[in-house]
């Protein structure tokens, strides 16, 4: 059971990472040939982003209270009709309906899977464990990644944008009857409230390590956000490389990040409260060198795209393993909500900044300031370690094996 569990969990995150590669990198042109400007792109992104953050803490909780298996399908259903409906739509009324059914899927399917299984294994397999189902997870996510990059860039002469993201939305739904008939339930005994499984998630986040993770996260989620942001207008503007050369950059970067995951491995004789501050400034410190140069700025980035998928599977390795079993779901949905937040939160800032400093000073000053953060969180829970040596112990010891 445990292998098959496993199995099922890789190839389930593989075909929707494919399928959600291939809606990401399609979606704009699909707006932009449906009539759409750049404004009503804007609105109708922007409610889609409004009902998926609303959705994806009590997401958690649901699933913990009233089956995990319940709630990845009907996230899958969802996601999968809402691509489907926006391959086919051509005004601004359609284009916000599917976008908004992709959001809400998007946000239940968050953390289920992972929850689900690592719930069912945890006695089995133990911290160790989890550490090699997360790397896993990750290095096929961005493995999956990497081949929807390969197959949108051979493909783009050929096949129309819209039957592209039909076809992806339309590989979700028979995943959603799969996991419907073939996966296992779980879910708690607990009779709490959505609520007051909420409460007790939020209160549990932001104690002890995991408050920290959830900070590291939120940094985490800044950077990565900056990147995506500024990528291409760097590959561009800064490399030289012309446009029709953006979706090989693409699959550049995807493998660069399955390295990144997959050197985890690497990292596991140190503790993870080590490993992410030091690999934050490594980070900060590389984007740092883009605009010094073409060869530097295209090294750069690719470097920095390796150290945030590395960073990435750390951060999810201790945070699962910190988690305890009756909130898991709920505790995967609120980490889900605040790398959501820093991400928007990124998007405004280097936006701005770009705006005002170009962008490469954009990049720069972005990289200072989450280093800058990151020195300030490594410097508050080392002083906070010294002063409550008995809590600092408490809050390290894994949740999930608390009384």
């Amino acid at each position: 059971m445990q292998r098959v569990l496993i199995r099922r969990l890789c190839v389930l995150v593989a075909l929707v990472s494919f399928a959600d590669f291939v809606f990401g990198a399609t979606v704009i042109v699909h707006m932009l040939d449906g009539g759409l400007t750049g404004a009503t792109i804007g609105i109708a992104l922007a409610i889609s982003g409004v009902l998926a953050n609303a959705v994806e803490t009590p997401s958690g909780a649901w699933g913990d209270k009233y089956g995990q298996r319940r709630i990845l399908v009907a996230g899958l259903a969802m996601w999968g009709l809402g691509l489907v409906a926006f391959g086919f739509a051509q005004s601004m009324l359609m284009f916000t309906v599917a976008l908004a059914l992709w959001g809400i899927g998007q946000s239940c399917y968050s953390g289920a899977p992972t929850s689900l299984v690592l719930n069912r294994l945890r006695e089995e397999i133990g911290d160790e464990g989890i550490a090699a189902v997360m790397r896993r997870v990750h290095v096929v996510r961005w493995t999956a990644s990497s081949a929807a990059a390969a197959g949108v860039f051979l493909t783009a002469d050929h096949l129309a944008v819209d039957r592209t993201i039909i076809v992806a939305g339309a590989l979700l739904l028979p995943v959603a009857l799969w996991v419907r008939l073939r996966w296992p339930e779980q879910r708690s005994a607990t009779r709490d409230s959505t609520l007051r499984l909420l409460g007790r998630g939020l209160r549990l986040a932001a104690t002890g390590e995991l408050r920290t993770q959830m900070i590291h996260a939120a940094l985490i989620g800044f950077l990565l956000t900056v990147l995506i942001l500024t990528w291409q207008p760097l590959s561009m503007e800064t490399i030289g490389l012309r446009p029709e050369s953006l979706g090989l950059v693409l699959l550049v970067f995807t493998v660069a990040s399955a390295v990144g995951a997959w050197a985890t491995k690497f990292t596991q004789r140190f503790p993870a409260r080590r490993v992410l501050p030091v690999g934050l400034v490594l980070t900060c410190a590389v984007m740092c060198a883009v605009g010094t140069g073409a060869v530097a700025t295209g090294a750069a980035l690719v470097a920095a795209e390796a150290l945030t998928g590395l960073l990435m599977c750390v951060n999810a390795i201790r945070a699962q393993q910190l988690f305890p079993d009756r909130l898991r779901s709920t505790m995967t949905s609120i980490m889900g909500a605040v790398l959501g937040l820093s991400m928007a939160l990124g998007d405004l800032v280097a936006g701005l900044l770009w705006e005002f400093l170009g962008v490469e000073g954009a990049v720069r000053w972005c990289a200072i300031a989450v280093a800058t953060g990151c020195a300030a969180v490594f410097i508050a829970d080392r002083s906070r370690s010294a002063s409550k040596p008995e809590a600092a112990a408490e809050a390290l010891e894994p949740a999930g094996r608390r009384p």
